[in-house]
């Protein structure tokens, strides 16, 4: 289910999306959906696509490494445009278990490192409950 929203208050807009069971199917619907919400962002479009491959690879790191087995992959993608300080947020919800990487992952395991070069921020948020990714990027001042 996605849901947008327009002003309300600090926030001038907002993409949210609750995904019961994701795969790579969904994720890249998701994806689709959010390129069109940030098409009326005040982004250049080099900064579009780091926005969503930096998302892709968080919801993709959500369905292969948060749930064991057959579980579903629920998470949810909020995304927010905000006025004071002139920042996208980012903020990727699941609610399955942190893994840390194996260390002979041959040619895998630069998703983090990824997140890191496209976001100007980017912070994990490992607990029992499940896994909060933020990213953020600065936008030009004044957001709309």
């Amino acid at each position: 289910m996605v849901h947008t929203s327009d002003r309300v208050g600090d926030t001038v807009a907002d993409f949210v999306v609750a995904v019961a069971a994701g795969d790579a199917q969904t994720i890249g619907a998701i994806r689709r959906s959010l390129a069109k919400w940030l098409a009326d962002a005040p982004i250049s479009e080099d900064r579009a696509c780091d926005v969503l491959l930096a998302c892709y690879e968080a919801m993709a790191n959500v369905v292969e490494h948060a749930y064991a087995g057959d579980e579903p992959a629920s998470f949810e993608l909020r995304a927010s445009r905000h006025r004071a300080n002139c920042v996208l947020v980012v903020t990727i919800t699941d609610h399955g278990s942190w893994r840390i990487p194996p260390t002979d992952s041959a040619g895998r395991g630069r998703g983090l490192l990824l997140l890191s070069a496209l976001c100007d921020k980017a912070d994990i948020h490992a607990e029992r409950e499940g896994t909060t990714i933020e990213l953020a990027w600065d936008l030009p001042n004044p957001v709309r």
